[in-house]
């Protein structure tokens, strides 16, 4: 468990981090035809990380951690690329660094709650992650951590693209 909330710590304190060194200017910036802004990532990012599909779990027979090293594998591959749900794509086009922050710091002590007082052995009955199936909430807040982590290396990336475009 200490190591989950680590990763949870080390990750959203890595998003803060880049966002906090984001000029309001270039937060909203799009850097090229069919990318988002690092406003809009930070915003794809608190719409998928909001929390996990646990209202109604069932005991698990495999061990808690079982498709973690397949969640990432998908996710930190940096040369597969993949469209986000239409119901996680960001729509606003005016983020406020602030808000932005505001919000994942509040992620991400929830997640640190999840993480602290429920059964992370427990499968997640609400939802199935596609290829994958059922997770268990270990492996939800796993999924978050490593998809966080891959848009960080994202926001990064814009982040070089608009400083070399000046």
């Amino acid at each position: 468990m200490n190591d989950l909330i680590n990763n949870i710590n080390h990750t959203f304190e890595s998003l803060i981090a880049v966002l906090s060194k984001t000029t309001d200017d270039s937060l909203n910036k799009i850097p090229f035809e069919g990318s988002w802004s690092i406003g809009q990532v930070a915003e794809h990012i608190i719409l998928c990380g909001n929390g996990i599909p646990d209202n109604k779990t069932e005991p698990s027979i495999r061990p808690k951690d079982e498709k973690v090293p397949e969640l990432k594998a998908i996710f930190l591959n940096m040369d597969e690329k993949s469209k986000a749900d239409p119901s996680l794509t960001p729509h606003r086009v005016d983020h406020r660094r602030d808000d932005l922050i505001n919000q994942i710091m509040a992620i991400r002590e929830k997640l640190r709650v999840i993480a602290k007082e429920t059964d992370l052995d427990a499968i997640c009955m609400d939802m199935e992650f596609p290829t994958l199936g059922l997770l268990t909430r270990y492996e939800w807040l796993s999924f978050i951590c490593f998809h966080t982590q891959r848009h960080i290396v994202q926001m990064q990336k814009i982040t070089n693209h608009l400083k070399n475009e000046k």
